[in-house]
């Protein structure tokens, strides 16, 4: 494999270079469901895991730029009968994981998502799983609840549907999956376990946060960047509880040694070097990156405005160009940055006004004239 991802390629017409990584691409967890007390202790659904996809043989091309966005986890619903709220999606280039959907409150069914989120007491029905549709699917379906101790339906993880909601206890979290692609067996995308007035059931794969008893808030999925799902809240009795917050997404790329690659200021990541490979890791924001075939380098910039044109018939001067100078950092050999030269502005006669000068650019450095 590793031969094969060191290999380099030229599109037709002298293109630019491309190569393969892996990737893994998770979104942020659902939040879990509140509980209520009227007419009934009724207790909430887990959250949906977020959408869970990977895969090797990604191909990419040297000085192409890629769109980077790591989800957020959703807030649990708040006490007084209140869903949760959705995880968001992450993203990168073409490839989209949905945010897990939320858990569900007061006889509401759970939302559709990257995996969806669990159906509230009493009689809540689940929320879908793999919504959009992807291949392999990202996600499973939420729990209905169920029992006559009206206990919600565990939220959905990428290893499973999220369990059903027991006379004894709220419904498990769905299991999530282990992914190695960092160097270490971490779990990720487990689903949040449905709140209970009698067990709160568990969160998926140690991710997912745990479903409350009677009178106890869901818990919140952790930790952060697994997109587990949030704890839907235990049934009250007169102690408002409130469905616990899913986990934030991540995004990981791999690739080989040989590339470098550039990160938006938006982005928040880490790069590390393991034997012949490349490991960037996205725990939040949204942006852009690129790669190139060599290091990034700081180029020092003076960018002058071209100045303005002096007025006629006793006139003012015209004013000077902007002016900014600096260095810009993470200037690839491989890209090509727009330069422009601005500019001054004309001197007139009869009586007008001068004309304002042109701006001068490099990149995405601009001065005014």
């Amino acid at each position: 494999a590793f031969a094969q991802w060191m290999t380099v390629n030229r599109t037709a017409g002298g293109g630019a270079a491309q190569f393969e990584i892996e990737y893994l691409v998770v979104a942020g967890g659902g939040g879990g469901g509140s509980g209520i007390n009227s007419p009934e202790n009724r207790a909430g659904g887990g959250g949906g895991a977020g959408g869970y996809r990977t895969a090797a043989g990604f191909s990419v091309s040297v000085g192409s730029t890629y769109t980077v966005t790591v989800g957020g986890g959703g807030a649990g619903g708040a006490s007084g009968g209140n869903s949760g709220v959705s995880g968001s999606d992450s993203v990168f280039g073409s490839i989209t994981s949905t945010g897990g959907g939320f858990g569900a409150r007061n006889a509401a069914n759970g939302g559709s998502g990257g995996s969806g989120g669990g159906g509230a007491a009493v009689n809540g029905t689940k929320g879908f799983g793999n919504t959009p549709s992807t291949s392999p699917s990202q996600g499973s379906n939420g729990g209905n609840s169920g029992g006559s101790n009206n206990n919600g339906g565990g939220g959905g993880g990428i290893g499973g549907d999220g369990g059903l909601g027991a006379e004894t206890a709220g419904g498990a979290g769905g299991t999530g999956t282990s992914s190695s692609i960092t160097g270490s067996a971490l779990n990720y995308a487990g689903g949040g376990g449905g709140g209970a007035s009698t067990t709160g059931g568990t969160g998926g794969s140690s991710v997912g946060g745990n479903g409350g008893a009677l009178n106890v808030n869901g818990s919140n999925a952790s930790p952060a960047n697994r997109g587990g799902g949030g704890g839907g809240a235990g049934a009250n009795s007169g102690t408002a509880t409130s469905g616990g917050n899913g986990s934030s997404g991540v995004v990981i790329l791999k690739y080989p040694a040989g590339y470098y690659i550039t990160v938006d200021a938006g982005l928040t990541a880490s790069t590390v070097i393991t034997t012949g490979f490349k490991i960037s890791t996205f725990t939040a924001g949204t942006g852009t990156v690129s790669f190139s075939t060599s290091p990034p380098i700081d180029v020092q910039y003076l960018v002058v405005a071209g100045g303005g044109g002096g007025g006629s018939q006793v006139g003012g001067g015209g004013g000077g160009g902007g002016l900014l100078a600096g260095t810009q950092s993470n200037i690839q050999l491989n890209i090509t940055y727009t330069v422009t030269v601005g500019a001054g502005g004309a001197g007139v006669s009869g009586g007008t006004l001068g004309s304002v000068g042109n701006g001068s650019l490099f990149g995405t450095i601009i001065s005014a004239g």
